[in-house]
């Protein structure tokens, strides 16, 4: 657990349904680049400020998280929360390859723990972004869709205020669909790895099919001026601080009715999304185990959840 190791990982760092599980898939399937994929919890748990979490709690976290276990990773117990993290990288890294790893928010927390580490900021349009949210049942409109998105990147504007330029390298998801060479010739650039045209051949090992330029604007076909209206008032600056072009339909700040009527459609939207995913009998053993502090009750419903997510996600 070297400074080598340290100086050596690379931060994929973007919102999550911005696309960077299909980037993830392409480092991954260079010869010189590793990409396990999301590692947000390492410091989920983290707070803001950043205080280490409580070890004998997160080391129970740890134990239902689905992402965590997926990696199969080895818990040593007679370690503290950095030690402890960075044992799980070292675990993941191998001989020759530049060790990626994905975070999807709170990138703010890193610099504090990796003062060294590099990072890719992955973007895309965040209308897309939101569309992709409603899609996989997590909204229920475009308005509350884009949250995550700009918490992503509010957080990612405090990580830049630690972080010499030298250490970023911006990537759009826009670029990487519409010209995947050149823009994989940047990436592999500031990787220190010569460009492998078996990048481009991930869909080969993966259910994911060939880059489509078509999947990127999405927005443009399928949001209403109305709706667009509304959303880009909300993240009008960040939109333009990223490079996104307006839509050029009329900005309007929504009454205070627009907005309560779009928060109840959201919560009814994800309510129903969550009884068809899990089933109403295991939402209410949830709540019950919660307001009771059942913690076995509530560790065996995280990890049947798990095992529903995967599915779902299959």
């Amino acid at each position: 657990m070297g400074a080598s190791l340290e100086d050596d990982v690379v931060f994929i760092v973007g919102a999550e349904r911005s696309g960077t599980t299909l980037f993830r898939l392409i480092l991954d399937n260079h010869p010189r680049v590793g990409n396990p994929g999301e590692f947000d919890f390492l410091f989920d748990r983290v707070e803001d400020d950043g205080r280490a979490p409580n070890m004998e709690r997160y080391r129970d976290w740890l134990s239902t998280d689905r992402i965590f276990m997926s990696h199969g990773l080895r818990i040593d117990p007679t370690l503290g929360y950095l030690d402890l993290i960075k044992s799980f990288i070292c675990q993941k890294a191998k001989p020759n390859r530049v060790l990626s790893l994905n975070v999807h928010r709170g990138f703010h927390k890193i610099p504090r723990f990796f003062p060294h580490a590099r990072y890719i900021h992955f973007l895309r349009d965040p209308r897309d972004v939101a569309l992709s949210v409603i899609q996989m049942g997590w909204a229920g409109n475009v308005y509350f869709g884009v949250d995550g998105w700009v918490d992503s990147e509010r957080s990612w504007d405090v990580l830049k205020e630690h972080v010499e330029d030298s250490r970023i390298l911006e990537v759009k998801f826009e670029d990487l669909v519409s010209a995947p060479e050149e823009t994989l010739q940047r990436v592999c650039d500031f990787l220190n790895v010569a460009y492998d045209k078996t990048m481009l051949e991930y869909h080969k090992h993966s259910s994911y099919g060939p880059i489509d330029k078509n999947v990127a604007r999405q927005w443009r076909k399928r949001l209403q001026p109305s709706e667009l209206a509304l959303l880009e008032y909300k993240i009008s600056d960040l939109l333009l601080s990223r490079g996104y072009e307006p839509s050029g339909s009329e900005v309007k700040e929504p009454s205070g009715i627009q907005i309560a009527m779009l928060r109840a459609k959201n919560r009814v939207h994800r309510w129903l999304f969550v009884a068809e995913h899990y089933g109403i009998f295991h939402l209410t053993l949830d709540k019950i185990a919660r307001v009771f502090h059942l913690e076995q009750l509530h560790r065996r419903l995280r990890i049947r959840a798990n095992e529903i997510d995967l599915r779902f996600l299959k």
